[in-house]
């Protein structure tokens, strides 16, 4: 009876973490370059249940009972982790020079705090000395062979090529520390994307930005083209995630009602069973 009672509540405690990385996604469905998270639920170890004394056998050892297989127990479930899903976002032609996107893995290149952040936002502005920057304030970095450094804008006719070459910009060095980071050191002054090895140590902290501390492997992505004068939307489909919120919601008012149903079941075995008349 116990044992139930924690399976069912183990069920509602994963519907509830479910739920709140789909509101999280919900909330982003508008934010450019969001990449949406998915719930990942294990289950527990399933426990065999046999009966015993169906049957019995006569063994060296004395009279035996045959145990007859009733089926599997399952023990509960727990959320095992979150999942950053990068698939590509559809693009939208806003033509406005200061938005980009990219067509394919890259991500852009930041300075936040000091060290090197990841974000698929393309949506810069200009900083009052003339640095292309995000929205939030940080410097987006581009790289001068196989130096970091900021983009500098020079006049409003700024343009950056499909391969990331800037045109009426230039790249002004930086004290960055990039360790991890590893440039090919052909291209002139460039907006950077880079390619990350493996994208689920890619970490989210916040305002759309990744952590590369557990990245081993970021080389420079030759490979995905720029698109200036568009935004990437995010992955976030609204009708997908309502529906696996409707899901969520369903699951935990099922275990919800069995946890009440065993509880009252149990209540009534220590308040009524074995009393005496």
């Amino acid at each position: 009876m116990l044992r139930g009672i924690y399976t069912s509540a183990s069920g509602m405690i994963a519907q509830m973490e479910r739920q709140d990385t789909i509101a999280n996604n919900l909330a982003n469905v508008n934010t450019t370059g969001f990449k949406k998270d998915q719930s990942v639920i294990k289950q527990f170890p399933e426990l065999m249940l046999y009966r015993k004394d169906d049957e019995k056998e006569i063994t060296n050892f004395g009279e035996t009972s045959i145990l007859t297989k009733i089926g599997a127990l399952g023990t509960g479930a727990s959320l095992e982790g979150v999942y950053t899903e990068f698939s590509q976002g559809s693009l939208e032609k806003t033509d406005n020079n200061l938005d980009f996107a990219i067509s394919g893995d890259g991500l852009f290149a930041v300075e936040s705090k000091g060290s090197v952040k990841l974000t698929r936002s393309g949506d810069f502005a200009l900083s009052p000395e003339g640095y292309l920057i995000t929205k939030n304030g940080e410097k987006v970095l581009g790289s001068s062979g196989s130096q970091l450094g900021y983009i500098k804008v020079s006049n409003s006719n700024f343009k950056i090529t499909k391969s990331g070459i800037l045109k009426n910009a230039k790249i002004e060095a930086s004290n960055i520390s990039a360790k991890n980071i590893s440039l090919d050191g052909n291209s002139g002054d460039s907006l950077l994307l880079l390619k990350v090895s493996d994208n689920k140590n890619l970490k989210k902290i916040g305002d759309n930005l990744f952590d590369i501390s557990n990245v081993k492997t970021i080389t420079q992505d030759n490979s995905s083209k720029m698109e200036q004068g568009f935004i990437e939307h995010s992955n976030v489909s609204s009708i997908k995630e309502m529906v696996e919120m409707i899901e969520v919601s369903r699951a935990y008012e099922t275990n919800q009602k069995v946890l009440t149903s065993q509880d009252e079941t149990l209540g009534k075995v220590v308040n009524e069973v074995g009393k005496w008349g």
